[in-house]
């Protein structure tokens, strides 16, 4: 049952990382320089090809991170600042993590004036 999950969470880290790029190549060219209050800037709009390279990098690495853990150490207690957590939870956390900012992605484009609008 255990290598079950391990395939799971490579197949989910795998998706939310296509579909996180995905998101952000949906935003058009002319808005991913959009900052925060005009402030706060976007790593997106000033070096996308090294942004890209660097999640299919490491999304990589924490496949081959989770298909690593050994079955027997699934319930091994992780501390973590708001309490202890089984590694098997930590383990999600890259896939959440991906699937948590996509959404992010996706409602601040909502948000950004199309050119049809007034």
């Amino acid at each position: 049952m255990a290598k079950h999950l391990h395939d799971f969470l490579a197949r989910a880290t795998q998706k939310a990382s296509a579909d996180l790029e995905a998101a952000l190549l949906r935003l058009p060219g002319d808005k991913r320089d959009w900052a925060a209050f005009g402030r706060a800037k976007t790593e997106l709009a000033q070096n996308r090809d090294a942004l890209l390279s660097l999640l299919h990098a490491n999304t990589q690495k924490v496949i081959a991170a989770l298909n690593a853990v050994a079955e027997e150490d699934l319930n091994v207690a992780v501390p973590m600042p708001w309490g202890p957590m089984a590694l098997s939870e930590v383990m999600a956390y890259p896939y959440w993590n991906m699937s948590y900012h996509e959404g992010q992605i996706n409602y601040i484009a909502a948000l950004l004036p199309r050119g049809d609008d007034r």
